[in-house]
């Protein structure tokens, strides 16, 4: 079920204090050495016309890896590279939208799919992290992936994504010119996602919650009617064993006075 946080309860609460912090930037223990091991890894041209999918693969892999930074809120867990590579499309199926908005409706699905705690404003929240991770230019992009890459490496098997994808998007952002970058922030400004665009029925499921809590309430009303009837129909059927118990013994007395 998706969570819903206008709701109480302790899940909602917390998903409420996840939406509410501040973004964490990623720190990335042993960056330079990072960045020496990126060195030498060959630089993959890229072709004008394949500069698009480029950009919206890129908008794929920082969407999920700041999902699962502010879902831990900086810390990471064990679970980390696995929801990653979850919400990616990318490393999950090796596909992505054919455009901007796809690729975030396939990221928002994903979002509200796979993790424990699913909520829309979650990921409308992480949507406003990219903005701002993307705004800042190269060195905040390649922070990003930078703490991508370690996580993923960390795993036994998820490092594989790595070697296909992250470090050949590390060593081509060091090139690439700066206008494509100010060209995808000013398409993440303009942006949005609405829950109608989703592949979901989340508009149903969540008057399947509120009708819910109005049969929970009547349910608890019918089930008290249910014991009190129950409890009336012990009284009646004790009343009635007790009335011809006493009926017997009347019974008896009678009987004995005839026979004297």
């Amino acid at each position: 079920a998706v969570v819903s946080t206008q709701s109480t309860g302790e899940p909602n609460e917390y998903v409420g204090d996840i939406i509410s912090t501040p973004f964490i930037p990623p720190t990335i223990p042993n960056e330079q050495e990072l960045l020496l091991e990126l060195s030498k890894t060959r630089v993959v041209k890229i072709e004008r016309g394949e500069m698009p999918m480029v950009m919206i693969g890129l908008f794929d892999l920082l969407f999920a890896y700041l999902f699962d930074l502010r879902y831990t809120q900086g810390q990471g867990s064990v679970e980390s590279g696995w929801t990653i590579s979850r919400l990616s499309s990318q490393l999950s199926w090796l596909t992505q939208g054919l455009t901007l908005h796809k690729a975030a409706i396939l990221s928002f699905t994903r979002a509200v799919t796979f993790p424990l705690y699913r909520n829309f404003d979650l990921c409308t929240k992480v949507l406003e992290d990219l903005r701002g991770v993307v705004g800042g230019g190269k060195s905040s992009i390649l922070s990003s992936l930078l703490g991508l890459y370690h996580t993923l490496r960390l795993h036994e098997f998820y490092y594989l994504h790595n070697i296909v994808f992250v470090k050949q998007y590390c060593v081509w952002l060091q090139y690439v010119n700066e206008k494509h970058l100010t060209k995808l922030h000013i398409a993440l400004c303009s942006l949005t996602v609405t829950k109608s665009d989703l592949p979901l029925p989340l508009r149903q499921f969540e008057q399947l919650m509120e009708a819910g809590g109005e049969m929970t309430s009547s349910d608890e009303e019918v089930t008290s009617c249910e014991e009190e009837d129950s409890s009336s129909e012990e009284a009646s059927s004790s009343e009635l064993s007790s009335c011809e118990n006493e009926t017997c013994i009347v019974e008896k007395q009678s009987e004995e006075v005839e026979t004297l």
